[in-house]
């Protein structure tokens, strides 16, 4: 199945980016979060609790999972456990330079992860 994960600030800006996700993708469900200073805030755990192998986790940018490189690999090393995927619409780096989001750009040539 594919989970749509949104993190936004707004209703508005959720309305707004659950329909471009739902208008591309056959989303089965979507969690979201808004600004929030938690590792691992409630909708993203939601998230991660419901996936079953070979689901598949689409979300706007590496962002919206985290804007911290080692919160980022403990989440994708959850997902990968779970053996499933994420797939990041927007590969673009938005301002973060470190080795780790360098590295996920990397494996995103086939646009998943």
């Amino acid at each position: 199945m594919n989970y749509g994960y949104i993190r936004a600030k707004t209703p508005e800006e959720y309305d707004e980016m659950a329909k471009a996700l739902a208008a591309e993708h056959a989303i089965a469900a979507f969690f979201s979060d808004g600004e929030s200073q938690e590792e691992f805030p409630a909708g993203l755990t939601e998230l991660l609790e419901t996936l079953e192998p070979r689901d598949v986790i689409i979300t706007q940018s590496c962002t919206a999972l985290s804007t911290d490189e080692v919160t980022l690999q403990k989440i994708i090393a959850k997902i990968r456990k779970k053996k499933c995927a994420v797939r990041f619409l927007d590969l673009t780096n938005h301002g973060m330079e470190n080795p780790a989001l360098r590295a996920l750009k990397a494996k995103q040539t086939q646009r998943w992860c």
